[in-house]
């Protein structure tokens, strides 16, 4: 969608408004296609598929098996595929944001941790030491969060709006 500019070259706060909105139609418009496109997931009733979902969001929580956690997102990744959806898109959709945000409220943990530790910096008083069962639980916390978004998203990916209002 082209935007217009103002005399200054800088696009205005209403131009900039209205592209948003065209471009969150626009998703919404291409995740309801999928949503109505044949596929395994797209043939569940939304009711079993949300019971189904919160589920594993809640096995995927209470998990602290990274082995666990990349079955459960491999079986994920075979049910998107076995709907239709883009791997590509579906990928980029769910981990673009998660290791930013997930690790933003996670890093400062990992310098609180016990030994053993990756390495000891003494920066004047602090010392800076990651320990390896931090970093391990960090992990863990990003692969939860990423198994979770990746649930959240294929429910909205295969079910229509319309079913979706109602449940």
């Amino acid at each position: 969608m082209a935007t217009a500019k103002t005399p200054e070259g800088h696009i205005g706060w209403l131009e900039h408004t209205i592209g948003g909105i065209a471009g969150s139609i626009e998703r919404a418009v291409f995740t309801e296609e999928h949503a109505r496109r044949p596929g395994w997931l797209q043939r569940r009733d939304p009711r079993a598929k949300l019971v189904m979902f919160l589920v594993t969001v809640l096995a995927a929580s209470l998990s602290r098996s990274l082995f666990a956690l990349v079955v459960l997102y491999l079986i994920i990744l075979l049910a998107a595929r076995l709907s239709r959806v883009p791997f590509d898109f579906f990928v980029r959709r769910v981990w673009v944001g998660i290791p930013f945000f997930a690790g933003v409220v996670i890093i400062p943990s990992v310098f609180f941790g016990q030994q053993p530790w990756l390495f000891n910096v003494a920066v004047g008083p602090i010392h800076i030491h990651p320990s390896l069962p931090a970093m391990y639980s960090a992990v863990i916390f990003v692969a939860r969060v990423g198994v979770s978004v990746s649930l959240a998203v294929l429910l909205v990916l295969t079910t229509p709006c319309g079913m979706c209002q109602a449940l």
